[in-house]
């Protein structure tokens, strides 16, 4: 009887101690955490030492200026508000754009996959027009849509629309029927099929879509930018190369390239959010 309880007793207590070795097997929250960004800063603090001895000794201040000589262009750009002020119309010119695109995207890639007459139609002059180079388009917004910030705007849409729309269509396109027809035999309406089957299974689709999307037209908003106008980002880079001014270009692809990384991390988050929500029902 006793050995029994014994045998028990460790039985009981096996699982604990399993638990207690995968969790000290796992790496601690400094292994994770604090020792990756300490590695990071040290290889960022690696390169600014190196750059700043290059820069002027190795390679011409011409070719390329120096980490302090940087800094103080962005300071005085900052200070005097010309960063922020060209910052904010690239920015609205890439937001509005990309909501514009990725919202007719999304429209016209359900409407296709829910009818395949309509998408065998429209489908070949979709994807003859995806052939061409969008960023050759942007003269020909500059002589429809002047200089200004629309022009730039449209050539964004363009940019993400059939980058998103392909994604749309394809996953409204895959969703499994068996999902569709129980819905439908359950009485379901047409809304009903859309908000709790199409829209949730193809999100993932959408997401890719935009994922690819959103740097792309950071891209056109700049290139529009650089074609023709006197606002943005892409103004300050080309007015900075024609001055051969290396500092105010490096500040600004930096600058660029921060853009970039936040709008990326804010499009991970926006999916981890309605990843949370989208098959509660």
């Amino acid at each position: 009887m006793e050995t029994f309880s014994v045998g028990v007793e460790k039985a009981a207590a096996a699982p604990t101690d399993l638990a207690k070795l995968r969790k000290s097997s796992l790496p601690s929250f400094y292994q994770r955490h604090v020792k990756i960004h300490l590695y990071r800063f040290i290889l960022v603090l690696f390169l600014l030492v190196a750059w700043q001895v290059v820069a002027g000794r190795l390679i011409p201040v011409n070719w390329i200026a120096s980490p302090l000589l940087v800094a103080k262009t962005a300071w005085d750009w900052i200070a005097s508000g010309i960063l922020f002020f060209h910052l904010k119309i690239t920015f609205i010119e890439m937001l509005v754009g990309s909501l514009l695109g990725a919202s007719a995207a999304i429209a016209t890639g359900f409407l296709l996959s829910s009818s395949r007459l309509l998408a065998e139609a429209l489908l070949p002059y979709i994807s003859a027009f995806y052939g061409i180079p969008r960023i050759a388009l942007a003269p020909l917004f500059v002589i429809w849509f002047g200089i200004g910030i629309v022009s730039k705007i449209a050539l964004v849409t363009v940019v993400v629309f059939f980058l998103v729309f392909f994604n749309a269509f394809v996953g409204a396109r895959d969703v499994d029927r068996i999902y569709l027809d129980t819905m439908r035999v359950m009485g379901a309406s047409k809304w009903d099929v859309f908000t709790k089957v199409t829209l949730p299974y193809s999100a993932g689709w959408i997401f890719v879509g935009l994922k690819f999307a959103l740097p792309r037209a950071l891209i056109a908003a700049v290139v529009g930018e650089i074609i023709s106008s006197n606002r943005g980002l892409g103004y300050l880079l080309e007015e900075s190369g024609s001055m051969f001014d290396v500092s105010g270009i490096l500040v600004a692809v930096f600058v660029l390239a921060i853009l970039g990384v936040l709008m990326n991390m804010a499009l991970n988050r926006l999916e981890a959010i309605t990843n949370r929500y989208r098959f509660l029902d």
